[in-house]
């Protein structure tokens, strides 16, 4: 809950300039918020959650010099996770370019239907799921990025429908802002879309029920794999 607070606050005080980072075009707000989420807080929540169901108690000073220990392998984790899904997305774009757009191998017939976002976004979320528990083996598994990574295909292989069923969760909270302004458009009332601090509930809503879903996924990892006291 601190991180949420946390992270509203620096919205509040930044969405107003919107200062954003030319690189990626993207308010530096949201990319503040979007590290804090994808490394801290994973780490501090798969902390948490180990320690909890090993029975390794520890408190908040040694929670957070644990996870502290643990950002540079769990960073690297990340980064492969983004480095393996360019990768997967790059090949896949040069082999349908070269079947069908290019070539014409196959014929634009066979891929009639099936957008761009569909046909790549779904090679992205495999690699999204294979690789979903990978930040919260590094941390609290204590082991390098291969290994998580490694780690994290084969227990998505065992725990198939756990993990696909958080994920599905994940995404439906996620979307769920989204869906609801749909609604409120539909109905001809989109201007509470625009009210003060619409946007600022919006984001802390995300990022709380980001929250849960990490605690499940670290939940699932802790139950199904790991065995030892969360040391490094």
């Amino acid at each position: 809950m601190t991180f949420v607070v946390v992270l509203a606050a620096l919205e509040l005080i930044l969405a107003p300039f919107e200062p954003t980072v030319g690189w990626v075009d993207t308010p530096i707000h949201n990319l503040i918020g979007g590290v804090l989420l994808g490394i801290l807080l994973r780490g501090y929540i798969s902390t948490v959650v180990a320690s909890e169901l090993t029975d390794q108690q520890m408190t908040r000073r040694e929670t957070v010099a644990f996870v502290t220990r643990r950002l540079l392998p769990l960073s690297a984790t990340l980064l492969g996770m983004i480095i393996i899904a360019a990768i997967a997305f790059a090949l896949s774009l040069m082999v349908v370019s070269l079947l069908v757009f290019d070539t014409g191998v196959l014929g634009p017939s066979v891929f009639e239907g099936v957008t761009p976002t569909l046909l790549f976004g779904s090679v992205v979320a495999v690699i999204f799921y294979k690789f979903w528990l990978a930040p919260d083996i590094a941390v609290v598994g204590g082991v390098g990025p291969v290994t998580a990574l490694r780690m994290s295909w084969t227990t998505t292989t065992t725990q198939w429908l756990r993990v696909a069923s958080l994920l599905v969760s994940f995404v439906a909270t996620v979307a769920m802002p989204d869906i609801f302004g749909g609604a409120l458009a539909a109905t001809n009332v989109e201007f509470m879309l625009g009210a003060p601090g619409s946007e600022t509930l919006v984001s802390g809503f995300r990022w709380l029920t980001t929250s849960v879903w990490y605690c499940v996924g670290a939940q699932i990892y802790v139950r199904s794999i790991l065995s030892g006291p969360v040391t490094s």
